[in-house]
């Protein structure tokens, strides 16, 4: 693990959100984050089986980069993400509870699906350190991909902080998300196909377009002399890569 106060540098980025009214924006919210090269750790897809407290506990102390806070006028219900998630999620992100010294190698992003969110009573006795950090929109494809292509960069600048010489790329297209470990600077990610189809579905490649057309510009930020690119690609997705 690269980093401090139980944070990953270039670990996961996990995904707080309120079940009953974010599923399906979450979905595309993580296969977004993927198709930038951003890896995730999402309940539904990505937590192993066991007891979900047990478990959220073992993925925050196995070291995260970042997470988003996905907020919808239900958040104050969800006692979960409340309650369990949310004091974890602070505490890595302000180790001293103090909003002037945020974990520099944790980077927390407050999603807003609607406009006249008010983040800092949602979010109850966290409210006060939502002063320092990254807030976006999050309602819209546009949205989603800004924040994606943010975090993509910041891991990126943490590598070059690093003088890293290689910039290892992990590309999947023929594998689920949980399905191997977690590796690589960037791990781009495509949706499988379904279980009858040979190709990733056409879902896959209007999220992984803007991803490798961003791909140039984290390769710069991040100063490496050289690249490694490697995994399991389709034909497509191959070629597609290295046009970019």
């Amino acid at each position: 693990m690269s980093g401090s106060h139980g944070a990953d540098r270039f670990g996961p980025v996990f995904i707080s959100y309120r079940t009953k009214d974010s599923r399906a924006l979450v979905v595309e919210l993580a296969w977004t984050l993927r198709a930038f090269g951003v890896p995730v750790w999402v309940d539904q897809s990505d937590m192993p089986p066991g007891d979900l407290v047990h478990r959220i506990d073992e993925v925050i102390s196995g070291g995260l980069s970042a997470a988003i806070l996905v907020l919808t006028p239900g958040t104050a219900e969800e006692s979960y993400m409340r309650d369990v998630e949310l004091p974890r999620l602070f505490k890595l992100a302000y180790p001293d509870g103090d909003p002037k010294k945020p974990n520099p190698d944790f980077t927390l992003v407050l999603g807003q699906t609607a406009p006249d969110i008010d983040a800092v009573s949602l979010l109850g006795a966290g409210g006060p350190l939502v002063g320092k950090t990254l807030t976006y929109p999050l309602s819209q494809s546009a949205e989603m991909r800004k924040i994606a292509h943010d975090l993509a960069k910041h891991r990126m600048r943490r590598a070059h902080e690093e003088h890293r010489s290689k910039l290892v790329i992990d590309v999947q297209s023929r594998l689920s998300t949980s399905s191997r470990p977690t590796s690589g600077d960037l791990q781009l990610r495509a949706e499988p196909p379904a279980p009858s189809q040979r190709r990733p579905p056409e879902t896959a490649w209007a999220r992984l377009l803007p991803g490798l057309l961003s791909l140039r510009r984290c390769i710069d930020e991040s100063g490496a002399r050289d690249v490694l690119i490697r995994g399991g690609l389709h034909l497509t997705v191959a070629f597609a890569v290295g046009a970019a």
